[in-house]
């Protein structure tokens, strides 16, 4: 177990030092476009510089809003720098990103107060219609133009009244005056909400009007769900031990079972994060004759017929390797469900001499892998032992090894 842990983290060690630094560009006040390696750090405020390197071998640098209009890595994000006005309200929401408030702290009017100040601001969509987003904190602004127009914050706010917390919603103002020319459906301003997906959604909609805006085309729509169907191959090795002291190893069994995964891809860190749920079917079946010297004819023969449905709730990380293929980790806790499952001892001329019902406690899980295409993967995970039985006098402790094939559904 400890050289698995070993190689785990150096696994992420070194994952993490080859990928620290993505393939980009970024554009001087000149207008020289510069290819390079940036630090991808996926920020959750937007940033006012960041570290570049022009080779893999290459010292690292720094530029800053002053000195770069523009700065992306590919595939990732893309900053632009831009002279706006923005309303900064001093107000801290309660909790959350936003959507939580403090009553007492929100400003007492729907009022805006527009200063100007030069930002980078994070491209969403691109097109005749664009849009762009600037987080601080834990607000969340958008902005847009429409034709090249100059870039305007989208006026949204939420603010006391009687009591209650109300919304001013002069986004939509905005987008009916500006978008008069385009063909859009009577409500479809009136029921969009100020958030990222509903926004992007409706900017993709406008610059692509024949395209359905759930289409792999789109860029804004970010996978967060997948699940995947997960048959494996288990070689388990069960051991027992009497309160005696007496120990025996069971015969290793191959086994093939199947699972589902579902995986909650966190919003953050440039998909690099995932929350993991993995039902899957475990058995194990096994019998070995071994010398007892507390019966007459000194051999008993021990059967053990074991099943469970595991529950693995766990974390992985992935370690991007190109745009098609990726190494994973994964560490999870495994809660155990027992059924069907005993234990017996039974004399050489077939009698019985104790039978009694196994249980199980949950379990530590280590796992690394590869994956193709986001759709095919292989995983080879160890799973620390388990105790297998409330057996008066008898502890079982179960553990395995498994290769798991997957296949993404979505």
């Amino acid at each position: 177990m400890k050289k698995i842990i070993l190689f785990l983290l150096l696994l992420n060690y070194n994952s993490y030092s080859q990928h620290t630094f993505e393939k980009g560009h970024f554009i001087d006040n000149s207008n020289k476009k510069i290819i390079c390696l940036i630090k991808n750090t996926d920020p959750k405020n937007n940033p006012s510089k960041f570290l570049y390197k022009l080779t893999e071998e290459g010292d690292t640098k720094e530029r800053n809003i002053e000195n770069t209009k523009e700065f992306e890595i590919y595939n990732f994000y893309r900053y632009e720098r831009n002279t706006v006005n923005i309303d900064l309200p001093d107000e801290k929401p309660f909790a959350g990103n936003g959507t939580l408030y403090n009553i007492k702290n929100l400003s007492k009017s729907r009022e805006f107060f527009f200063k100007e100040k030069t930002i980078f601001l994070k491209s969403l969509v691109k097109g005749i219609a664009s849009l762009y987003s600037y987080s601080s904190g834990n607000w969340h602004y958008f902005f847009y133009s429409i034709e090249n127009k100059p870039i305007e914050q989208l006026v949204y706010k939420k603010y006391p009244k009687d009591d209650n917390i109300a919304e001013f919603n002069y986004f939509k103002q905005q987008l009916s005056n500006d978008l008069k020319s385009y063909s859009l459906e009577e409500d479809e301003i009136k029921k969009l909400k100020y958030n990222e997906k509903q926004l992007v959604n409706f900017f993709f909609k406008i610059n692509n009007p024949e395209k359905d805006i759930n289409s792999k085309e789109s860029k804004i729509n970010r996978k967060s769900f997948g699940l995947d169907v997960r048959p494996r191959l288990r070689y388990s090795n069960l051991n027992f031990e009497k309160s005696s002291g007496q120990n025996l190893n069971f015969e290793d069994e191959f086994s093939f079972s199947f699972g589902l995964e579902f995986q909650y891809i966190l919003p953050y860190n440039n998909n690099k994060w995932a929350i993991l749920i993995e039902p899957n079917y475990s058995n194990y079946n096994s019998a070995i004759s071994f010398h007892a010297d507390y019966i007459n004819d000194k051999i008993l023969i021990a059967n053990v017929d074991y099943k469970s449905i595991d529950l693995p709730i766990g974390l992985r990380h992935n370690f991007f390797l190109t745009k098609k293929s990726l190494l994973f980790a994964n560490i999870s806790y495994s809660i155990n469900f027992v059924f069907d499952s005993s234990f017996r001892l039974d004399r050489s001329d077939g009698t019985n001499f104790q039978s009694d019902e196994l249980d199980s406690r949950n379990n530590l899980n280590f796992g690394i892998g590869y994956k193709l295409n986001n759709k095919y993967s292989l995983e080879l995970r160890y799973n620390l032992s388990r105790k297998i039985s409330d057996v008066i006098s008898w502890d079982f402790e179960l553990q395995s090894l498994s290769i798991i094939f997957g296949y993404s559904l979505f």
